[in-house]
């Protein structure tokens, strides 16, 4: 007796089911299978299948936390049992956490940042695109905890929006609304007349010209 489909992650109230390969294993035939949470709790909605010479099991993890797997032929534990699995939870988009500066804009051309913390949302994909007046170099950093730090430098000036997915749908405030202004350096304005010379009397109207050009 062979069993398949075990040992590898399931999402918590998500239908799976593993195989238990009988051919030739002769006797009744008679297959017992009991699955066990981590809390001691037997699952119930457990149900066996016969297709051809196999056993299939289709059962439900209802926790999150490592399972234990029972099986028997004939009344003889099968060789490997007990087998184990482990339950994590399913993508809750609505616990994804989107922070920082750059979510609200920032100047052009330069680094805009913000964080994406995914820790409390269980197992999923995570997509981000920003889009406005021009594309934008984008950069993530996975922190290795369950968060990443993402970077972003606009092009132009106006109005982006930053779309944040996990498990294909957006999370809560996606898409952000970013605003995008000109960025100024004062080192390249130039200020002249006389009113920039030594000699100026107090009281007395002085001129000066500023270029911001």
């Amino acid at each position: 007796v062979k069993v398949d489909g075990l040992g590898e992650k399931v999402i918590v109230n998500q239908e799976k089911e593993f195989v238990v390969h009988t051919r030739g294993a002769g006797g009744l035939g008679i297959v017992e299978i009991t699955i066990t949470s981590a809390s001691g709790k037997v699952l119930k909605n457990t149900r066996l299948e016969k297709r051809g010479e196999d056993i299939i099991c289709i059962y439900t993890a209802l926790e999150v936390g490592t399972y234990s797997v029972d099986i028997t032929f004939d009344g003889l534990v099968v060789d490997g049992s007990p087998f184990s699995f482990e339950a994590v939870p399913g993508a809750d988009p609505g616990k994804v956490k989107a922070y920082g500066p750059g979510l609200k804009g920032g100047k052009v051309n330069r680094e805009q940042t913000f964080t994406i913390d995914t820790r409390e949302a269980g197992q999923g994909g995570l997509g981000l695109t920003i889009e406005g007046p021009s594309e934008s170099r984008i950069e993530c950093k996975d922190r290795g905890d369950g968060t990443c730090s993402v970077s972003y430098w606009p092009e132009d000036v106006g109005e982006y929006s930053i779309n944040i997915m996990f498990a294909d749908q957006h999370i809560p405030g996606s898409p952000f609304p970013a605003v995008v202004a000109p960025a100024h350096d004062a080192s390249k304005v130039k200020a002249s007349g006389p009113g920039l010379s030594p000699g100026n009397k107090a009281g007395d109207p002085c001129e000066v010209t500023v270029d911001i050009r």
